[in-house]
């Protein structure tokens, strides 16, 4: 399976499991910070499996696909620069996330899932925009970006 498959099933599966932990969450009043309880425990059961599958589909789809795509779409005389900039955004990404999260979870409290949700949905319609390059010599990935819009050179 190419990198376009693993994004697209990846990112597809991102929103069925924070549909499913949704769903189970309306089954029952979710209280949340200073502790966490659900009131039916079915859907805590779901929940956690939720939790669980959308690590999993992390661990194949995006996880490792945007280190695929950041080694491969910059020309080779940047690319070291360009890849340590991308995992200095990935580092910093990480701490934003990690810093808002008990905040939104506190303020809007489960439609933090639905904002992830919503960039779930994004990173879908990215992985359809982005070009297949399983099999592409390195020499020609540039082309392949080249006739994307927003990538020419």
């Amino acid at each position: 399976a190419g990198t376009k498959w693993a994004g697209q099933c990846g990112g597809a599966f991102f929103n069925a499991t924070l549909a499913n932990a949704l769903n189970a969450s309306v089954a029952g009043p979710v209280a949340f910070p200073p502790e966490i309880t659900v009131a039916n425990s079915s859907a805590g059961w779901i929940i956690a499996i939720s939790a669980f599958f959308f690590v999993f589909n992390f661990a194949y789809g995006f996880g490792p696909i945007v280190w695929v795509y950041c080694a491969e779409i910059f020309p080779l005389k940047y690319r070291a620069r360009c890849v340590g900039v991308c995992t200095m955004a990935c580092w910093l990404g990480n701490f934003i996330i990690a810093q808002f999260t008990p905040m939104l979870l506190s303020s809007i409290q489960f439609g933090t899932f639905l904002v992830f949700g919503f960039f779930c949905a994004i990173s879908v319609v990215l992985s359809v925009w982005l070009p297949e390059t399983k099999g592409v010599p390195l020499e020609l990935i540039q082309k392949l970006f080249d006739k994307k819009s927003g990538f020419k050179t």
